[in-house]
C-alpha cells in the first residue's frame, strides 16, 4: 500500500504575528514524541520479523531434508528414533534423518521461545506456564511432518505481514502521518486476515481472479442452487453444494 495514503498530523491553523498558545505548543511536542517512539517501534518490529524469518527458513530447509524419512516425526516416530540410533551404534555414523531430525528440533525450540517471548511481552510468568505455550503453541517434532510445514507456512505469512506492516508504517511516519492513528489506518488498508489467508492457501488473495461461481452467503441462496452447484462462500473460499 502507499505510504502516502495515511492521514497526516494536523498542522495548527497559521496566525500571522501570533505565537503559538501553550496548548498547540504541549500538542505539538507531544506529536513529535510520539512519532519518535512509533518510529522505534517499527524498527524493533521489523528486526524482529527479520529473525523470525530467518528461523522459519532454516526450519523449512530442515524439514525439507527430512520429507524422504517423514516418519521422524510425529505419533509413533520413537520407533524410528530407535532404529536410527541403532544404525548409529553399528556403524559409527548417525544416518542423515537423524542429524536433520536434531537441527529441526532445535530450530523449532529456537523458533517457539522467541514466539512466546514476543507473545507474552513486559508479563510475568512461571516457567510451568512458559514450557507449556512452548511446546503446545509452536511448532514442534511430535508432530506430523505436514503439521509442522503447514505451521511454518502460516508464521512464514505472518513474519510477512509484520515486515511490510513495520516497513510501511516507518515511511508513513517520516512523512508525517498521525503517530496516534498510523497502526489502525494500515491495519484497515492492509488487513491481516486476509493477507495471512491468502499467502497460506486458506482463502484467495485480494488481488486475485474473481471465480465465476456465485458468491452464497445467506441460506436462501444456498437452498436455490442444484445439488452439485459451484459456489464461494462471503469468504471466497470454494464449495460444491452437496460436496466438499
Amino acid at each position: 500500500m502507499n505510504p502516502d495514503e495515511i492521514p497526516k498530523q494536523t498542522a495548527a491553523p497559521v496566525r500571522h504575528d501570533v505565537g503559538q498558545t501553550p496548548g498547540e505548543k504541549t500538542t505539538q511536542e507531544g506529536m513529535a514524541t510520539a512519532t519518535l517512539e512509533k518510529q522505534k517501534e517499527a524498527n524493533d518490529g521489523f528486526i524482529e520479523a527479520q529473525k523470525s524469518e530467518a528461523l522459519i527458513t532454516a526450519a523449512k530447509r530442515e524439514s525439507a531434508a527430512l520429507a524422504g524419512d517423514p516418519r521422524m516425526a510425529g505419533p509413533g516416530s520413537a520407533l524410528a528414533h530407535g532404529l536410527a540410533k541403532l544404525k548409529t551404534f553399528a556403524s559409527g555414523q548417525p544416518p542423515d534423518a537423524l542429524v536433520d531430525l536434531g537441527s529441526l528440533d532445535k530450530i523449532l525450540l529456537q523458533m517457539g521461545a522467541q514466539n512466546v517471548r514476543g507473545a507474552l511481552s513486559g508479563q510475568k510468568i512461571t516457567n510451568q506456564e512458559f514450557m507449556k505455550m512452548l511446546t503446545e503453541g509452536n511448532p514442534n517434532t511430535e508432530m506430523p511432518l505436514q503439521t509442522i510445514n503447514k505451521l511454518l507456512d502460516y508464521q512464514g505469512a505472518q513474519v510477512d505481514y509484520d515486515k511490510r506492516f513495520n516497513r510501511t508504517k516507518t515511511m508513513a511516519l517520516n512523512r508525517g502521518a498521525n503517530p496516534v492513528t498510523v497502526d489502525s489506518e494500515i491495519g484497515s488498508r492492509a488487513d491481516r486476515g486476509d493477507y495471512v489467508e491468502g499467502r497460506v492457501g486458506v482463502r484467495p488473495p485480494l488481488n486475485a481472479p474473481q471465480s465465476s461461481s456465485p458468491k452464497v452467503t445467506s441460506q436462501a441462496q444456498y437452498d436455490a442452487l442444484p445439488t452439485g452447484s459451484k459456489y464461494t462462500d462471503a469468504n471466497g473460499k470454494p464449495h460444491v453444494k452437496g460436496g466438499q
